[in-house]
Order: structure tokens, then sequence, then C-alpha cells
């Protein structure tokens, strides 16, 4: 299936000239340096081709005569190569070094295939092979200077150009007749059979899948195999490699250059999906030009870092993706004739690297529909009012995982703790399925041991999110169990007129009032040093028995503080939210505790953003002005 899908996208592809995907018989690889010839073959210069917008130059992509696998040993390419196979030449340790044996194995390459070549520009590489010698290599200073430049660096594939050329050797028409003719020779000992992909019968089989795959973090960077049979204990019936599974020389090709064309491109590639690098694809429809783009540039921006309402200009997605992204992302409805063409198959394909080969971690196909609306539900789900008056948004996955580890955790060591949790939310969001335990069960454990879950203040951006995991948590939780006993708390924010509330829900409300109960005694926010939420937050969280009453006799004296001006008010708040509590529980599970850290970011959220126009509100709209820091 996976093979197949990439197939037709590759058929597709190359039928549009502007798809930029390699042709049958070639390949897209990375080109840095242009090798300038002149007739006699007599270089002149290098060309650096590489783009310098960047802090670094970097190689441009470039549709060259195909590469094949070159794991080990000695294989040249044609027309376009690194320095060593071009020149003959290597750099150890700053000592430029003659590598004979390939640069002699890409003379006879091309001795071969252009010997009887008429057009100017193929004669001069192959007089430029006939004269060049690695140990004595010829040209002028400045040329020496070009060829140490060149070697100083692992990125020096080449191909050539005959002066005064607007094109490269392997663009000439002679030279691509005679790369065409090659392919088309009947190799020695070929076996031709049927084509498990494309279905076509008495095709040359591949022998092995020569393309290498290559743009998957952390794989190497020759690339990789997604499909190779390298073991006895993989062969089968006497038949040897990729003779197991016969996959005929086009499509092999066909299905790596499309893999790699996804992998190239920023608009249908994600990285830090825990340890995959993830593609995706809608599938081109005739009369759908641009509905495949809507698409992808849709499923690609809802993962972004962007908040929904921020949505970067400059990203490449359109207006019409930009609109529907911001609806969905904000909780807002899409209807169907917004989408288009939402019968359109897509698919998303997770990969990661496993030595020398690729591991398929993650495969999903369907309707761009119904992906569509596993993504709208999902952000029904997480959906969470923000303090400070801002629209509803989705927080990305890295911001997710980002509060499931220490605030101070370096980059790279967050991905390798996160990064089974990652693959495992990603997947959930994609298929609707209940959200990972281990994030949840690691929110619970930042929230015990930081505290980090008030929505105003430094921490107002962390508490956001971790209340919208833990309630997105619970609620798919509820829904899958058809558990009616957790609706009253699995909001978006407080409902106060909601009865039917978990007390382990009601508790957490209770210690947000205690808590600014305590606010109002000292003289508003910022007069403490700690408050109780510093000092009992987890023990309550946990063990309510033990703490809440010391909590509520503590509170009395708050509350009849002749600087709590709103004494009557929390008192009235407590007796309310009490009333729902029969007694306080000894102890709470993992899922209470959930409820708890919900209740208590409900209520002071509530209580922050509280426009009711009382003094009351009034007093806690000015104390939460003079906060230090607010969500980022």
């Amino acid at each position: 299936m996976i093979t197949q899908s990439l197939y037709g996208r590759y058929l597709k592809l190359s039928q549009d000239p502007n798809s930029g995907i390699a042709p049958p018989g070639y390949s897209t690889d990375k080109v840095s340096f242009v090798l300038e010839l002149s007739e006699e073959g007599q270089p002149l210069r290098i060309l650096d081709i590489r783009d310098a917008t960047g802090k670094r130059p970097v190689p441009v992509p470039m549709n060259v005569p195909e590469h094949g696998a070159r794991s080990s040993g000695v294989k040249p390419y044609f027309l376009s190569d690194k320095a060593e196979y071009v020149l003959g030449l290597i750099d150890k340790s700053g000592i430029r070094t003659s590598s004979l044996r390939k640069f002699e194995a890409s003379r006879e390459l091309h001795r071969t295939l252009l010997q009887n070549c008429e057009s100017p520009d193929g004669k001069a590489v192959l007089r430029f092979f006939e004269r060049w010698n690695p140990e004595e290599p010829e040209g002028d200073e400045s040329f020496q200077v070009m060829v140490n430049n060149v070697l100083s660096g692992t990125d020096n594939n080449f191909v050539f150009k005959l002066q005064g050329s607007s094109y490269s050797v392997h663009q000439s028409e002679e030279v691509m007749r005679i790369w065409a003719d090659s392919r088309r020779e009947d190799k020695e000992g070929a076996v031709y059979g049927t084509c498990l992909i494309s279905g076509e019968a008495n095709r040359p089989i591949a022998r092995t899948h020569e393309i290498k795959i290559k743009g998957v973090a952390d794989a190497q960077s020759v690339g990789a195999n997604l499909v190779s049979f390298n073991f006895p204990a993989l062969l089968s019936y006497g038949k040897e490699q990729s003779y197991n599974a016969p996959v005929s020389e086009e499509a092999s090709a066909g299905y790596a250059k499309a893999l790699n064309h996804l992998l190239a491109s920023r608009e249908n590639r994600m990285r830090g999906v825990g340890d995959m690098t993830v593609v995706f694809w809608a599938d081109r429809k005739p009369g759908q030009d641009m509905d495949w783009a809507v698409q992808e540039g849709m499923f690609g921006g809802f993962f972004d870092d962007a908040p929904g309402d921020q949505i970067k200009e400059d990203s490449g997605v359109t207006r019409q993706i930009q609109d529907l992204l911001l609806r969905v992302r904000s909780g807002m409805t899409v209807t169907e004739d917004m989408l288009p063409a939402a019968q359109t198959p897509f698919t998303v394909l997770g990969l990661s690297p496993n030595v020398a080969r690729l591991a398929v971690r993650y495969y999903w196909q369907g309707s761009f529909g119904s992906l569509f609306i596993q993504l709208a539900q999902h952000t029904a789900d997480m959906a969470m009012s923000r303090p400070g008056d801002k629209l509803p948004a989705l927080p990305s996955l890295f911001r997710v995982m980002r509060e499931t580890v220490h605030a101070n955790m370096d980059s790279s060591k967050m991905k390798t703790a996160t990064a089974a949790m990652a693959g495992a939310w990603f997947r959930s969001v994609l298929q609707g399925n209940a959200y990972p335990y281990s994030v949840y069960a690691a929110i619970i454990g930042r929230v015990r041991v930081d505290g980090r879950i008030s929505p105003y203040g430094e921490s107002a951006g962390s508490a956001w999110i971790r209340s919208s995991v833990i309630k997105a948590y619970l609620l798919r939780y509820a829904r899958i169990n058809n558990n009616d006993a957790l609706k009253g708390a699995l909001t978006m924010e407080l409902n106060e007129n909601e009865e039917a509330q978990p007390v382990a829900y009601r508790l957490g409300r209770l210690f947000a009032v205690l808590e600014r109960a305590q606010i109002e005694a000292s003289g508003g926010y910022g007069k403490l040093n700690t408050t109780i939420k510093d000092r009992y937050f987890s023990s309550a969280s946990t063990t309510p028995l033990a703490v809440f009453p010391n909590l509520i006799r503590l509170a009395q004296a708050h509350i009849s503080n002749p600087k709590a001006k709103f004494g009557k008010y929390r008192d009235r708040e407590i007796g309310e939210v009490l009333s729902g509590v029969p007694k306080f529980p000894t102890h709470l599970n993992l899922q209470e505790q959930g409820l708890f850290i919900l209740g208590y970011y409900h209520q002071a959220q509530h209580t922050v953003t509280s426009r009711q126009g009382s003094s009351e509100a009034d007093s806690v709209s000015t104390s939460v002005q003079e906060e230090k820091g607010e969500d980022e």
C-alpha cells in the first residue's frame, strides 16, 4: 500500500513539468559546483552554485542522471559526482590526497558511454577524463585555490558545463539520448517478472532498490533503504535480495523519487513528531489542481507551532487555508461545503531510522474529510479558555511535549525523553483514539512538582496547555467509556450552574477560592512570597482529608482579616463549592488528581477574567494587572 501510493504520486508528478520531480532515468541530487571545460577538455574554473542566502552555503537540488545505491566499494555516477570521482582528489586532515581507483572507475564509465558522442559538450567531458591526472592536476594558481575550497567541504558534488553554454552537459539532447539508450540495453542476467507495485508483467525486476531515501531525521547522510533483503533469514524459496518481493526497476525508482520529493518539501514534511519524520500528501485528481494544495497546507499548518490567532503570513499557506485553519484551530464551525474535495484520498507516513534502513512507524490513509473530522474533534477536546481575553487556540505538539518535562531541559534531551509520547499523541489525534496515558500522567506529575498551573503570572502559558491536555484526556476517556459522571467538569471554562460536578473537581475549585482569600487578606497579589498553593497544592490534590480541614480553618482567619474587603463573598463561595462535597476523600487517584487540577484552573481563571461589574471583580482585575508576566 505504501509503495503503491508513492508510485502513484510519482506518476502524477512526473506529468507536471513544474513539479520538479526527476523524470525516469534521473534522480534529484544536491549539487554544489560546476566544472567549466573548454572544448579541448581543459578545466577552466569551478563555479560555486550553492545557495548562500542563509548562514552557510547550501547545495541546490538538481535532476541528474540517476544515482543508485553506493553503500560501499567503488561506483561512479554519470556526469554528476563527488570530487573524489570527478577530480580523483580528497582531503584528509587538511592534506590533498589522490583517489585514483575512484577516478579511474569514473573515467572508464564516461569512456564507455561517450565514446561515440558527437556533441561538443560530450566530447569536452571525454577529453577532460583523458587529460586530467589527479597526481599532477593541471590549472593555474587560482584554479588550485578553487580546488582546495571544494575539497574543504563534504558537499562537493559536481556537474559539467562547456564554456559559453547555458546548460549543463547532462542536459544536452545528445547526451540525454545516450543515457536513455544505455538504460534500455538488456543487462546480463536480468530477471523479468510481474511487478507487485504496478501489476505490469514481464518487467525487469530490481535486484536491489538503488535509490536511497534521504531526508529522514537522524538517518545516515548517504540515505537509507525503505525496502531491502540483506540477511539470509529474510530470504525465501531460494530467491535472493529483492527478488523476494518483485518490484520493477521503474517502480522501485518511482516510489523512491516520490518519497525523496516529499522529504525535501517544507510543505509536505514534519519533523519533531517524536523520533519520526512525517510526510503527507493528498491524491491529485483531474480538475482539482488547487484542492490538494489546500488540503496539504491545512494539515501541515494544523501541526505548526504558530498559535491559531497568529498564523504566519509567510508560511506559504494560501488565504483559503488560513481561513479554514483559523476556524478549526479556534473551535469554530467548518461546514462540508467549505472543504475542498472532501473525498480525496489523503496519506500520512511516519518514518524513523534503523541503522542503514528505515522503519515505518506510522501509516494512515483515508479521505481528507474523515481526517478533518478527527482534527476538528481534537481541537474541540483541547479547547480551553485563556486568560487575558485571548482567543481560543490550539497548543502545538511541541508545546504539549514541553510541558511533560522540566522547564529547563535541553531541547535535544527533551526530544529523546518525549519521543514515544509525541508519537502516541500524534496517532491519537489522527485516529480519534484515547490520548496516551503517559502524556496525561507526565503532565499531572509536573504540576505536582513545580505547581505551574496558575492562569496568571509567568506560568500562565504552561497552565493553559496543561489544563487543556488534562481536560482533553479526561473528555475522551469519558466519551469512550460512556462516563457521564465526569461531564460537569470537562468544560471549556467554569460552569457555576452545573451542580453535577465530581468531588475532586470541586476540591480543586475550593483550593482556588481559599488561595484567593489568602491573597486578598495580605493586601493583594504579589504581597506574599508563598501562598497555600506553593506549600499545599501537591498534598491537597492527593490526600485532601489530611490538608483541607486545616486550610478551611486558616481561611476563616483570612476572611475575618480587615484587609479582606470581600471576605463575605469568599465565605459564600466556599459554602457553594462545599455543598457538593459530602466528605473529604482520604486519597485521590490519578484521574481524580486531574479533575482537581482542572477545577483549580477553571476557578482561578474564572476569578481573574470575571467581568460581572461588581467591585470585587474590579479589584481582582486590578490585582492581575500588577502581575509580572502573562501567557506568552
